[in-house]
Protein backbone atom coordinates (compact mmCIF):
# COMPACT_ATOMS: atom_id res chain seq x y z
CA UNK A 1 0.00 0.00 0.00
CA UNK A 2 1.12 3.42 -0.84
CA UNK A 3 0.20 5.74 1.96
CA UNK A 4 0.60 9.41 1.20
CA UNK A 5 1.48 11.23 4.23
CA UNK A 6 -1.09 13.78 6.32
CA UNK A 7 -0.90 17.03 4.67
CA UNK A 8 -0.90 19.85 7.24
CA UNK A 9 -3.49 22.69 6.35
CA UNK A 10 -3.03 25.49 8.77
CA UNK A 11 -1.12 24.76 12.19
CA UNK A 12 -2.69 21.87 13.69
CA UNK A 13 -4.99 21.00 11.26
CA UNK A 14 -4.29 18.26 8.86
CA UNK A 15 -6.24 16.58 6.00
CA UNK A 16 -5.54 12.97 4.72
CA UNK A 17 -7.24 9.74 3.05
CA UNK A 18 -8.00 6.90 5.03
CA UNK A 19 -5.23 4.99 4.57
CA UNK A 20 -3.95 7.54 6.72
CA UNK A 21 -5.95 6.78 9.94
CA UNK A 22 -4.64 2.90 9.82
CA UNK A 23 -0.62 4.64 10.47
CA UNK A 24 -0.58 5.37 14.11
CA UNK A 25 2.83 6.49 13.80
CA UNK A 26 1.14 9.45 11.25
CA UNK A 27 -1.75 9.82 14.53
CA UNK A 28 0.87 10.14 17.02
CA UNK A 29 3.93 11.90 15.16
CA UNK A 30 1.13 14.58 14.04
CA UNK A 31 -0.14 14.40 18.14
CA UNK A 32 -4.24 13.90 16.08
CA UNK A 33 -6.54 13.10 18.60
CA UNK A 34 -9.76 14.10 16.91
CA UNK A 35 -10.99 12.84 12.91
CA UNK A 36 -13.53 13.72 10.41
CA UNK A 37 -14.30 10.44 8.34
CA UNK A 38 -15.89 10.86 5.44
CA UNK A 39 -16.57 7.76 4.12
CA UNK A 40 -19.78 5.51 2.96
CA UNK A 41 -19.35 2.93 6.05
CA UNK A 42 -18.24 2.32 9.38
CA UNK A 43 -14.17 0.78 9.05
CA UNK A 44 -13.14 -1.82 11.52
CA UNK A 45 -9.95 0.08 12.03
CA UNK A 46 -11.89 2.56 14.42
CA UNK A 47 -12.36 -0.54 17.40
CA UNK A 48 -8.91 -1.62 17.17
CA UNK A 49 -6.18 -0.61 19.96
CA UNK A 50 -3.78 1.39 17.35
CA UNK A 51 -6.90 3.97 16.46
CA UNK A 52 -8.78 4.23 19.57
CA UNK A 53 -5.21 4.78 21.37
CA UNK A 54 -5.07 8.18 19.64
CA UNK A 55 -8.61 9.17 19.34
CA UNK A 56 -11.22 8.87 21.80
CA UNK A 57 -14.60 7.58 20.61
CA UNK A 58 -16.26 11.46 21.42
CA UNK A 59 -13.33 13.01 18.74
CA UNK A 60 -14.48 10.87 15.84
CA UNK A 61 -17.15 12.34 13.76
CA UNK A 62 -18.52 9.67 10.97
CA UNK A 63 -19.92 10.98 7.88
CA UNK A 64 -21.59 8.43 5.00
CA UNK A 65 -20.66 9.89 1.71
CA UNK A 66 -19.80 8.00 -1.43
CA UNK A 67 -16.59 8.33 -2.85
CA UNK A 68 -17.82 10.43 -6.06
CA UNK A 69 -17.03 13.57 -7.99
CA UNK A 70 -21.06 13.98 -7.71
CA UNK A 71 -20.87 14.40 -3.76
CA UNK A 72 -21.84 17.22 -1.94
CA UNK A 73 -19.32 17.34 0.34
CA UNK A 74 -20.53 20.68 2.30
Amino acid sequence: MNVLPVSEIIPDLFIGDVLNTYDENALRDNHISAVVSLVASPLSLWTRPKFIRHIDKDAHLWIRCQDSSTQDLL
